[in-house]
């Protein structure tokens, strides 16, 4: 099961292009990074160097510490729960370049945990206003 999430502008006559979006493969996602700096595209595993000059250039030195952590996967269904930053990205071609970062927590329930915690009590139906087509 893969989960796309897409960051959109809070007014549709803006923009109706999205800002970037992340994909993320339940049972072998790349584990978010600790730090927002370590948000790099590498973690995600469909991502190729473009040419020089599309994307930014991670360098190691350009930090205090020793540079990110190994990436590494896991399987959502039995971590249960992650926390982290992933990068954003957008299809330039053959290419996917990054445009931000975001921060996410993730979690599985099963029904009965699920009626115990429930998310977005009150609230409307997500992209219920204003409603935005699938592009």
């Amino acid at each position: 099961p893969i989960v796309t999430l897409k960051v959109l502008d809070g007014n549709p006559g803006i923009s109706s292009e999205p800002y970037g979006y992340v994909s993320l493969n339940l049972a072998y996602m790349p584990r978010g990074m600790a730090l927002e700096e370590w948000a790099i595209m590498d973690i995600i595993p469909e991502y190729k160097q473009p040419p020089k000059g599309k994307d930014e250039v991670f360098d190691p030195d350009d930090f205090t510490f020793s540079g990110p952590p190994k990436i590494t996967f896991l399987n959502l269904y039995k971590a249960k729960k992650t926390l982290g930053w992933w990068p954003l990205y957008k299809k330039e071609g053959d290419y996917l370049v990054k445009t931000g970062n975001i921060r996410m927590e993730l979690e599985v329930m099963n029904k009965e945990q699920s009626e115990k915690k429930p998310a977005g009590f009150g609230r409307h139906e997500p992209n219920a206003n204003p409603f935005i087509p699938e592009p």
